[in-house]
């Protein structure tokens, strides 16, 4: 009866790491940034840190939906639509399976309006369990 025991927690603490090792894609978070003065746009860098599923589509996901909203401020930036200060951060969680990121802080515009930016956007997988301090809001 111990040996039966003994298997069955055997078994469970081997499925317990396939499961997390298949849930869990190992990508690491890096944090780059235009600064300046009166300028931080900061970006986040998704690279692999170690062997794991890569899962593509999801990386494609993130890749377009951050993109998207971070050159669009990038491009304002530079066609004189937005001037100093402006300072944008992000911060990345992950909740029921998803990881969630935040962008978040102001731009100003070219007639001085203070603009806050609050965007959220949702990737359909954890990339990774090991989010930077920097991100983590």
């Amino acid at each position: 009866m111990k040996k039966i025991i003994i298997s069955v927690i055997a078994v469970v603490c081997v499925a317990a790491i396939v499961i997390g090792v298949l849930t869990y894609n190992d990508f690491e978070y890096r944090s780059m940034a235009l600064k300046d003065d009166d300028l931080y746009i900061e970006m986040i860098s998704l690279s692999y840190s170690k062997l794991g599923i890569h899962q593509e589509k999801y990386e494609y996901e993130f890749l377009h939906k951050y993109n998207y909203f971070t050159d669009d401020i990038i491009d304002k930036y530079e066609n004189g639509e937005y001037v100093t200060p402006i300072d944008v951060r992000n911060s990345i969680e992950n909740k029921f399976g998803e990881t969630l990121i935040t962008i978040y802080g102001y731009v100003t515009t070219n007639d001085g309006e203070r603009l806050e930016i609050n965007h959220q956007l949702t990737v359909g997988c954890v990339f990774t369990r090991d989010i930077p301090v920097e991100f983590q809001k």
